[in-house]
């Protein structure tokens, strides 16, 4: 599939729609320059001939004699400008021998873990609701404990736990 090389505007990108062969539309990619892609992606035909299309920006680069593409979002999501800015970014991290592809996955797995860790410290926030008990005569100390808890957790479940300052 042989990309297009256009110095497209916005509303060039909001027109692009995808070819058609035989009548039939296939998926046409669209390139910007320095890497940029718009890939116009058509869904299945349906009986009277109608069909409907969703748009990809793409980052096409080539490190170790090898070329990898990277999705940047939604066409829908991210405007033509930031497209362009996020396709800099990525060529520059190119231009320093680091696969944008293989940061990215690292990326995901660094939130994974954290997002387990946070899960894991869950039990002992709900549970805390006796150690809330204890201070009792200092509520400005269980305020901030008790905050401090829910901040590191993404969701948690909380019950009553009748803390009276006396």
């Amino acid at each position: 599939m042989a990309a297009t090389s256009l110095p497209l505007t916005q509303e060039d990108c909001e027109k692009a729609e995808p070819r058609l062969v035989d009548g039939r539309p296939k998926t046409r990619v669209l390139s910007l320059g320095n890497g940029l892609l718009l890939q116009v992606v058509p869904s299945a035909v349906d009986a009277n001939g109608t069909y409907s299309f969703s748009k990809q920006w793409l980052y096409r680069y080539s490190l170790d004699g090898h070329e990898h593409r990277i999705g940047l979002g939604s066409f829908d999501r991210l405007s033509l400008d930031n497209a362009r800015i996020e396709a800099r970014i990525l060529q520059k991290q190119v231009e320093q021998k680091i696969d944008p592809l293989e940061q990215r996955q690292r990326q995901r797995k660094e939130r994974e873990r954290k997002r387990e860790t946070r899960k894991a410290g869950a039990p002992s926030a709900i549970a805390s609701c006796a150690e809330l008990r204890s201070y009792r005569g200092n509520s400005e100390r269980a305020n901030t404990i008790w905050s401090a808890r829910l901040r590191s957790i993404p969701m948690i479940r909380v019950s009553s736990c009748n803390v009276v300052s006396t």
